[in-house]
């Protein structure tokens, strides 16, 4: 690991916070044990980026995603793939919430619904499956929020057609 990569790569991002750059150079040293199987499609430098990314979103420090891809050496596909493996392999896995994935999808309107979805679905299940269930994965919550969506364009729909209709 070349000394220093991590605070030079720092300076080109705008990031000053010693939080952020411990947290990026402890995520670089458990990368090097738990991600070697990524080396063949990654180099040093692309590794002490995508570090630096997720100890910023740790921090919620927002960065520009396209000026890390092209700091980082690898295509925007690459980047987002490697990224998303240092996250799982570094046991990262962040829990998008509903309301970040509908303002990710423009869908903000559905959220109070997609929320209540949510809930009837966990009061519908038994108390022995409740018990171990994780309604924030990524699974529950695009469900949730694809059907509110749903609903709600169905019934903005129907209003519409029913002022043309009516008018």
């Amino acid at each position: 690991m070349e000394s220093g990569l991590i605070p030079r790569l720092a300076l080109r991002l705008g990031i000053a916070e010693p939080d952020v750059l411990r947290k990026a150079e402890e995520y670089l040293r458990l990368s090097q044990v738990k991600c070697a199987g990524l080396s063949a499609r990654t180099t040093e430098t692309s590794n002490a980026v995508m570090c630096l990314d997720l100890a910023a979103s740790c921090m919620k420090r927002p960065l520009d995603k396209a000026y890390l891809t092209k700091l980082s050496g690898l295509n925007k596909k690459t980047y987002l793939s490697c990224l998303k493996s240092f996250e799982c392999l570094l046991g990262l896995n962040s829990n998008i919430g509903i309301r970040d994935l509908a303002v990710q999808f423009s869908c903000t309107e559905a959220v109070s619904t997609a929320a209540t979805l949510l809930q009837s679905y966990e009061s519908s299940l038994p108390q022995a499956q409740q018990e171990g269930l994780d309604l924030s994965r990524p699974l529950f919550t695009g469900a949730a929020l694809l059907s509110a969506c749903r609903r709600v364009s169905r019934s903005s729909c129907s209003t519409t057609e029913e002022k043309e209709g009516g008018g």
